[in-house]
C-alpha cells in the first residue's frame, strides 16, 4: 500500500514537472497582439521584430482576456492546453489505475469515495447528485450569459462560432459594458509591496498574530522573502513561511502552497 502511495506522488511530480519544463514558445506581432497594454508588451522579449511569448499563465492569461485577435486567442490556448503533451495522458491514465486500486485495498468502491471521506459527510454519488443539481439550476442562466458573449464577439468580430480561448476576453468585454473598468489603470493603485503588507496586516488583525520579516538569510531566489510567525498575545514562535510570488522560469506555473516542514506539539506542550 505504501509503494501505492509513493508511486502515486512520484506520477503527480513527474506531470508537474513535464508541466515545467514544456519550453515551446510562441513568436507573435505586436499586430497579433492587438489589444494588450504596453507594458505587458515590454515585458516580452524580441525575437526577429516579433515578441516571444512563453507558455506560462503568467502570459498566457492576460492575452486570452486582453488580445482582440481572435486567431491568436485560439492558437495560444491550442498550444498552451498541449504542455505535457501524451506524456501526461499516459501519466493520467496510471493515475486512474493506481488511485482506484489503492482505494479498493482500503475498502472503498472507488478513489473519489476515499478522497471525499476527509473533506464531507458525502459519497461521490452524493456529489454527482449535488453537481447535476447545480448545473440544472444554473444552465438556463449560463445559456443566457453566453447568449450575451456571442452576440459581443459578433459585434466585434462579424462572427459567431464561439470557442472557448473566446471565453475570458468576452466576459471581460462584458464587464467593460456594465461598469467601464480599466484593469491597467486599476493596478496601478495596487502595488506589490503595498499590498503584501495590507494583506499581513489583515490576517495579524483577524488571526491575532504577528509576522517579522527576516533579512539577510539565505533563500533559492533574491526576489523571495522569509518571514516568522509569532502568537500576538504569548509572543510564541508558531512557524515560519516563504513568500516566493513571482513567476519565472522553471518555477510551477500555478498558484500553490508548500509544506515544507509541518510543526508538532512536544510531550513539554511547546511548539517546534
Amino acid at each position: 500500500m505504501e509503494k501505492l502511495k509513493s508511486l502515486i506522488d512520484d506520477l503527480n511530480l513527474k506531470y508537474i514537472q513535464n508541466m515545467n519544463d514544456f519550453t515551446k514558445f510562441l513568436l507573435l506581432s505586436e499586430e497579433e497582439l492587438a489589444g494588450m497594454p504596453l507594458e505587458f508588451l515590454k515585458d516580452l522579449e524580441e525575437t526577429d521584430g516579433k515578441r516571444k511569448v512563453l507558455l506560462t499563465g503568467y502570459y498566457v492569461t492576460p492575452i486570452l482576456e486582453h488580445c482582440k485577435v481572435g486567431s491568436t486567442r485560439k492558437q495560444i490556448a491550442v498550444a498552451y492546453g498541449q504542455k505535457g503533451g501524451n506524456q501526461n495522458v499516459a501519466i493520467l491514465e496510471k493515475l486512474v489505475q493506481i488511485r482506484h486500486r489503492l482505494a479498493r485495498l482500503l475498502g472503498y468502491s472507488n478513489y473519489s469515495d476515499f478522497a471525499i471521506e476527509p473533506r464531507m459527510p458525502m459519497t461521490s454519488r452524493k456529489v454527482l447528485e449535488f453537481l447535476e443539481e447545480m448545473s440544472e439550476q444554473l444552465s438556463d442562466l449560463a445559456n443566457r450569459e453566453l447568449t450575451v458573449l456571442k452576440e459581443l464577439k459578433m459585434k466585434e468580430e462579424g462572427d459567431a462560432q464561439f470557442g472557448m480561448e473566446d471565453l475570458l476576453y468576452y466576459m471581460k468585454r462584458g464587464e467593460q459594458h456594465k461598469v467601464d473598468l480599466d484593469i491597467g489603470e486599476i493596478k496601478r493603485y495596487f502595488p506589490v509591496k503595498l499590498v503584501i503588507s495590507g494583506m499581513l496586516k489583515m490576517f495579524q488583525d483577524l488571526f491575532a498574530l504577528r509576522f517579522e520579516e527576516i533579512k539577510d538569510v539565505e533563500v533559492w531566489h533574491d526576489t523571495v522573502r522569509l518571514f516568522s510567525v509569532w502568537d500576538a498575545s504569548s509572543s510564541d514562535l508558531l512557524g515560519y513561511f516563504f513568500l516566493d510570488i513571482f513567476s519565472r522560469e522553471g518555477k510551477y506555473d500555478h498558484t500553490c502552497v508548500v509544506a515544507l516542514q509541518n510543526g508538532c506539539m512536544c510531550s513539554n506542550g511547546s511548539r517546534k
